[in-house]
């Protein structure tokens, strides 16, 4: 048996033994807690949970530079430091007060990019600057990290990174 979650146009289907749950809930009252912002799931694996984060630009819905800034250079700071961080924190955080940050966490953004013409390596600044943000935001680091590696995807990516859990895209008229 196993579990299938989807984000607009991306279904991703885990196996039964790894708990997920949708954070970044739509339409829900009291959710999210007053002025926090959370990432779209938390999957809580053997050994840490994945607070994982789906942006897709490639979605047949998806309108506008928003959507587009993912894969363009120059909009990555902004997108790391007003959208990305605060996610994850603000997640984290969540996590933490409900005693559920027992185990490492690792931030997870998927980046529905088909229309990037490659293996996706080209992210790996994006990644870099994800990790230096969630390390520091202000003069000086953290002094408890709460994250402890992060993962920026491609959905031609996605298998390498986690071979364990099924990414499919479904048609705009399925999802």
């Amino acid at each position: 048996m196993s579990q299938v979650v989807e984000e607009g146009e991306l279904k991703l289907t885990f196996p039964n033994d790894t708990a997920v749950e949708r954070l970044d809930r739509q339409n829900c009252s009291n959710w999210p807690p007053n002025g926090l912002c959370f990432v779209d799931f938390a999957v809580e694996e053997a050994d840490r949970v994945l607070l994982l984060e789906i942006k897709d630009p490639s979605d047949s819905h998806a309108r506008g530079p928003k959507a587009a800034g993912y894969l363009q250079p120059a909009s990555w700071k902004a997108i790391v430091c007003d959208e990305l961080v605060p996610k994850a924190r603000d997640s984290y955080t969540y996590m933490h007060l409900m005693e559920r940050d027992a185990k490492e966490f690792a931030y997870v953004v998927l980046i529905g990019a088909e229309r990037l013409p490659s293996d996706g390596s080209e992210l790996e600044p994006l990644r870099e600057l994800l990790a230096a943000r969630l390390r520091r935001e202000t003069t000086e680091p953290w002094k408890r990290p709460y994250v402890a590696d992060c993962v920026v995807a491609t959905v031609e990516t996605w298998q390498r990174h986690f071979p364990d859990y099924v990414l499919t895209r479904v048609s705009g008229d399925e999802a």
